[in-house]
């Protein structure tokens, strides 16, 4: 289980819209063992040449946003110079279960020079198929950059994974995964 969790949430469950957006909160030169980023409706939070490795990240029943280990939902952070390693994502038993090391769910995150490498994502639904997991995954009119990233070696079905999403991806290598790339 993860040790920790950092959360940003500027909605309705969280500061309500009082958390000023103007205002950059920033994670630098940081390691992470065990430990998960949550961003809701904020997105001037920089992540900056930090290391996360043994992430445990569940999702179950009905979320409506994928699970990650740095999850954006309606926040688009910048994301750089950071390794995702042997992270573990776990959706189970929800119907079109998604998630990756990094999920953006209504998200647009600038995400550069980063290594995403032997995270491991499972989900089973109640059909009984297999669900869908990336490096990164983008869902509901997501357009993350993707820049000098290398995605490598992930255990799921995609590296990348989008629906309904737009990323612009320059110079980034997706290799060794089930599928490189998967649009639906």
């Amino acid at each position: 289980p993860n040790k920790g969790v950092i959360i940003f949430d500027n909605g309705v469950d969280g500061a309500n819209g009082s958390m000023d957006d103007n205002i950059p909160s920033l994670i630098t030169h940081c390691s992470f063992d065990s430990c998960n980023v949550s961003i809701h409706y904020f997105s001037n939070v920089k992540i900056l040449n930090c290391d996360f490795s043994n992430a445990n990240v569940s999702t179950y029943w009905q979320t409506p946003y994928p699970g990650g280990i740095i999850l954006c939902d309606n926040g688009s952070p910048e994301i750089g110079n950071c390794r995702f390693t042997k992270g573990s994502i776990n959706a189970g038993f929800l119907f079109g279960s998604r998630g990756g090391a990094i999920s953006c769910y209504n998200s647009s995150p600038l995400i550069y020079n980063t290594l995403i490498y032997q995270n491991n994502f499972t989900a089973y639904d109640p059909l009984g198929h297999w669900a869908n997991g990336a490096g990164i995954i983008c869902v509901n009119n997501s357009s993350p950059q993707i820049i000098n990233c290398t995605i490598a070696d992930n255990l799921s079905t995609n590296g990348i994974m989008c629906y309904n999403s737009n990323p612009v991806l320059i110079n980034t290598i997706i290799w060794n995964g089930i599928d490189d790339c998967y649009a639906w």
